[in-house]
């Protein structure tokens, strides 16, 4: 499939008619969602290139006191998940 500069055109028409003022902030948002996306999936490459020996099966902290970068980020997300009782 290609994109033709007339459904370009046609998109810019309706996106205008659509946000008017707000297309500037729309476009930002969509911008730092495709930015994240992008990181998220080169956060995932990496992660599955690393070596299975090196630190994949240490969990908790390093002997250092630091916490493992990957950790940290699940840690961020929220409650854990607890089976019913």
């Amino acid at each position: 499939m290609t994109i033709n500069p007339l459904s370009i055109v046609v998109i810019l028409i309706l996106g205008v008619l659509f946000f008017g003022k707000n297309l500037p902030g729309v476009v930002r948002k969509i911008g730092s969602a495709m930015l994240e996306f992008r990181r998220g999936v080169d956060e995932w490459k990496e992660l599955q290139n690393r070596p299975s020996g090196v630190g994949s099966s240490v969990v908790g902290r390093s002997a250092g006191g630091v916490q493992d970068k990957s950790e940290e980020h699940f840690e961020s997300l929220g409650t854990k998940f607890e089976p019913p009782s």
